[in-house]
């Protein structure tokens, strides 16, 4: 384990310095990147510091390890498939130039419609009475993340409207926040940062992607008794590089690899996940539902590489790693029509599809946008999105 996460962050480095002038892809390489440190850290080198009372028994397991594998064998698969999709381009398009669009179509009134439909997401469609480790978001309440995005794009000139949109991100965020909801704060926290932030330096990123880390732990320790303590930052500082969430999936990953022996309709299971991306029902819940049904535990998540290995053993592995990295190559290449819209989301939702669902990077992250943007062309929104 501790040549294996050697390996997997020198790699991740090199990822990192390979497209270090490709500025946007590097944002993203730098969020993966440090997401696999984490890993390495918490689940293949300390691995019996912190775990939890169901973690234990599974700490440097066969089990564990071959979960290790996988994940490292994804996210090389991933690499080779961006470095061969990847056409680097004169430059990147700024995301900064997305907000001064001047050729917007929306009504001031059809804004005023979106707007208040984001609150209606925002009050109705989280749940306030989430659990440790329960996120309290639906799925309507993450695709409202994709909306402001997009609202965000065509809203009509004006400062005041930036104000109002601003306004309505800190309430989402905040709302997060209170409730130790990190899945819903984070991406939003990453969103309005690249919109708004006049210079998205690459040191900047990995220094507020470190700071992060930081942050979301305390956010951890918060929703164990949503209190503070007076020592809460001590055991912050303690955890360093340990995040829980991300060693929590870990270690569900490892769960999902004891069962597969254990279920024989695999297959089955893919298909129906495949279709449940465009249908809207999640293939997320019913994988969990499959594992615990066979006597293992499973509250969701599980890293996304563990789901293709799942679905199709090591060649899954490859072919789901290498397809996700074919698709990052060629959106992170382009800068006409709606990519970088989709650099956007990919970015806000990269620990979500990384380190938790699969699902979240087709559907949330490529299928909804996709309807989004053609939508918006029915009703004249521009049909180019450039940085010319």
């Amino acid at each position: 384990m501790m040549l294996m996460g050697l390996i997997l962050i020198g790699i991740s480095i090199d990822s990192m310095i390979i497209y270090k002038e490709c500025k946007n892809l590097f944002l993203l390489l730098t969020i993966l990147s440090i997401t696999n440190i984490c890993i390495v850290y918490g689940c293949f080198w300390f691995y019996e510091d912190n775990a939890y009372n169901w973690q234990i028994p599974l700490a440097g397991t066969k089990p564990a390890i071959i979960t290790a594998k996988v994940f490292a064998i994804f996210y090389i698969s991933m690499m080779i498939a961006i470095l061969l999709s990847y056409k680097p381009q004169i430059s990147s398009v700024s995301f900064n130039h997305l907000i001064k669009c001047k050729n917007w179509t929306l009504h001031k009134f059809t804004f005023i419609f979106l707007y208040l439909f984001l609150y209606y997401i925002l009050i109705f469609c989280f749940n306030r009475s989430v659990s440790e480790y329960t996120t309290g978001s639906s799925a309507l309440y993450e695709y409202a993340i994709v909306f402001f995005i997009f609202l965000w794009i065509y809203m009509p000139q004006g400062y005041k409207y930036r104000i109002l949109m601003v306004f309505y991100a800190s309430l989402y965020i905040l709302q997060g926040l209170l409730f130790g909801d990190r899945s819903s704060a984070l991406p939003l926290m990453i969103v309005l940062y690249i919109l708004i932030s006049k210079s998205v330096t690459p040191i900047k990123f990995v220094g507020l992607s470190i700071f992060g880390i930081f942050g979301a732990n305390l956010i951890g320790i918060y929703r164990k008794t949503f209190t503070i303590s007076n020592d809460i930052i001590s055991e912050v500082l303690n955890r360093l590089l340990y995040v829980d969430s991300i060693v929590y999936s870990y270690y569900t990953g490892v769960q999902i690899t004891r069962a597969i022996d254990s279920i024989h309709n695999k297959f089955e299971h893919f298909i129906e996940w495949s279709i449940s991306l465009f249908l809207g029902n999640s293939g997320k819940l019913s994988l969990s539902e499959l594992i615990i049904k066979n006597g293992f535990h499973n509250t969701g998540g599980g890293l996304s590489s563990s789901y293709f290995y799942f679905w199709g053993d090591l060649i899954g592995v490859i072919i789901g790693g290498g397809f996700i990295g074919f698709l990052l190559g060629k959106i992170f290449s382009s800068n006409k029509s709606y990519y970088p819209v989709l650099q956007v989301v990919i970015l806000a939702f990269s620990l979500r599809w990384y380190s938790y669902f699969p699902n979240v990077f087709f559907r949330t992250c490529i299928i909804v946008p996709f309807v989004l943007y053609y939508i918006m062309k029915i009703f004249g929104v521009p049909k180019k999105i450039t940085n010319n």
